[in-house]
């Protein structure tokens, strides 16, 4: 609009403009024009702003801020984006925050590696710093392009860096010093991890357990999907080895003699308890070994109950079957109501029995008891040869000396030839 300074204007003309801005102004106020970005160039306070275009706001550090009392920047568009597809509200940065969201919160601190480079930066002193829901898709998606860098890395300080809750709250506080919580409510799973191949949880610790399982009921069930090992225990170097078929619990140890592939303790109960409905409870197999070892200060080294079966069964191919042993009690005790206390189907051999030679013009011969001799022990002795009008008439125990026995004769058997006499010596 040109201003005319040479036509001089009259006082009605003067009033008649300023009643008519008077009246313009008052309409004005009443219903104020929708002004929108875009169309004009301004953006209005209070008024829906539409633009057609990228805005964009080249400033200062920072250069775009918002406060609220409520909700300081509230960004919408079908999920995450706007209607023609693209992000409902980005924020780019060459060198430090691309987002900054605080609340409540007076001056912001940001750590320097933060400042450095991060894309979403959110502080809050008792709410939430970053939140993210959704009903159909994902609240929160994060991804990266480095083999050596998480996608999502949290530090929790002297408290818990994640923090996830299954099914409805309350969530119960979280634990100090902890990388990773979960919990539950009702049948709800704390932590879940599945894989198609690989791994589904692998832990690792320089110093303590790996893995420790605490619960109300099974403190850890292993479940094996294709009738491998259900849970499987090994202690050597290099890799643990995959567990047998049809197996519930198996354990290996490849160091030395001393190994333990499965090691069991209790104070008063049963170290390793195995119950079966018609097969074996407790099977020992060893190829040149003990195929079960038993050992006891007191009590029970190997205990076998059956109703009908075999109590304890042991197969060895060079070795030993079943071996007991026990400081002062009995390394095998063989009991039987009605039955035999102990069959023995085979050779017997006794580390207190033997034979020894007679010589030729002796009436009697001394033997040297493995093991010694205390108490009352009884001896049986009796000669393997039958020499006319001769035989043992005594077996004397810890005599000449103790630990020995001395076997007599009632005369010299030979005169020209030794004459063998089994003993066997009892308690």
């Amino acid at each position: 609009m040109s201003i005319d300074q040479v036509t001089p204007r009259s006082r009605r003309a003067i009033l008649a403009g300023a009643i008519g801005g008077l009246a313009t102004a008052a309409v004005s106020l009443v219903h104020a024009p929708s002004v929108r970005a875009g169309v004009d160039g301004d953006v209005v306070l209070d008024a829906v702003n539409t633009g057609v275009g990228t805005t964009e706001i080249d400033g200062g550090d920072p250069a775009f801020a918002v406060s609220s009392s409520g909700t300081a920047i509230h960004a919408a568009g079908g999920v995450g984006v706007d209607a023609s597809g693209d992000p409902a509200a980005r924020g780019l940065s060459t060198a430090g925050v691309g987002v900054l969201g605080a609340s409540a919160v007076a001056a912001v601190d940001i750590p320097a590696p933060i400042a450095a480079s991060t894309g979403v930066y959110g502080v809050s002193p008792a709410g939430h710093a970053i939140y993210g829901a959704s009903d159909t898709g994902v609240g929160v998606y994060a991804a990266n392009n480095s083999s050596t860098v998480g996608a999502i890395v949290a530090e929790g300080g002297p408290g818990t860096a994640i923090h996830g809750h299954a099914n409805v709250g309350p969530v119960p506080a979280s634990p100090g010093l902890t990388g990773i919580y979960g919990s539950a409510t009702d049948v709800g799973v704390a932590i879940a991890a599945d894989s198609a191949s690989g791994l589904a949880v692998k832990a690792t610790s320089s110093l303590g357990p790996a893995i420790r399982g605490h619960g109300q009921l099974d403190g850890i069930i292993g479940e094996s999907a294709t009738g491998r090992s259900g849970i499987v225990g090994y202690s050597g170097s290099g890799s643990a080895p995959a567990g047998p078929a049809k197996t519930g619990v198996y354990g290996e140890a490849t160091q030395d003699a001393g190994s333990r592939g499965v090691g069991g303790f209790t104070l008063a109960g049963q170290g390793v308890h195995g119950d079966a409905t018609t097969g074996q409870g407790v099977v020992g197999a060893a190829t040149t070994g003990q195929g079960v070892k038993g050992t006891a200060t007191t009590g029970d080294a190997v205990l076998g109950q059956s109703a009908s079966g075999k109590s304890v069964h042991g197969i060895a191919t060079t070795g030993q079957g079943v071996v007991g042993e026990a400081t002062t009690g009995a390394g095998v005790r063989a009991v039987a109501t009605t039955g035999f206390a102990l069959d023995v189907a085979g050779r017997m051999r006794f580390s207190r029995a033997g034979s020894v030679s007679l010589l030729a013009n002796k009436t009697y011969v001394d033997v040297t008891v493995p093991g010694g001799l205390s108490g009352t022990p009884v001896v049986f002795a009796m000669m393997e040869y039958g020499r006319s009008g001769a035989w043992v008439v005594a077996a004397r125990p810890n005599y000449p000396s103790t630990g020995k026995i001395r076997i007599y004769m009632n005369k010299v058997a030979s005169t020209t030839a030794s004459t063998p006499i089994g003993w066997f010596v009892a308690g």
